[in-house]
């Protein structure tokens, strides 16, 4: 199975919520995580879980967490067992 994301595992206290997002690209330097609504990185607010991305957040550019599908079925899969 492919996992989604290329395999990234958030790990340091971060939050699911943005590796779950279908807008979340990945790692792109050590420690900055990014996706369409911040491309230069996602607010440590944010990442960590303190605040909500299915709402409006400054300068996210009208993008908000969106569950990826990919990650859906391989939750569903782990879940299942």
């Amino acid at each position: 199975m492919v996992l989604p994301n290329n395999g990234a595992i958030i790990t340091g206290g971060n939050s699911g919520q943005c590796i779950s997002c279908r807008w979340y690209l990945g790692e792109i330097s050590q420690g900055v995580h990014a996706c369409e609504a911040f491309l230069r990185g996602i607010p440590m607010r944010i990442l960590r879980g303190e605040i909500d991305h299915r709402t409006p957040y400054k300068n996210d550019n009208g993008i908000q967490w969106e569950e990826s599908a990919e990650w859906r079925k391989f939750y569903d899969e782990a879940l299942a067992g």
